[in-house]
């Protein structure tokens, strides 16, 4: 069931709070891995995790060829890299219009 951005804040909050608790790398990527929905929350669902996947790979990683993005595009959630998972993390969570509402 698809949620409007404003019904869907209860998520959002809880999602903030749970990130809040996450001081460590090793926190943030159990963050990543545990939650995969709270990165596809904002209110156009997903566009920003796209953004962030773009922006990663613009500036963290070598150009890539048709078969590695083919393989990045269908790796399984948990699998990212953890350097991606921090990205994400920091984009998408801490800085992201999502959670804009609940940021200092």
């Amino acid at each position: 069931m698809y949620l409007s951005f404003e019904d869907s804040k209860p998520k959002r909050e809880k999602y903030w709070e749970l990130a809040q608790e996450c001081k460590t790398d090793k926190q943030k990527i159990a963050f990543f891995d545990e939650y995969e929905e709270a990165f596809s929350l904002d209110p156009d669902p997903g566009e920003e995790l796209n953004n962030a996947d773009m922006y990663y790979r613009e500036e963290e990683c070598d150009p890539m060829n048709d078969e590695e993005f083919d393989q990045w595009q269908d790796m399984k959630w948990k699998d990212y890299p953890e350097k991606y998972k921090l990205y994400l993390f920091d984009y998408v969570i801490l800085k992201g219009m999502a959670y804009e509402d609940f940021q200092p």
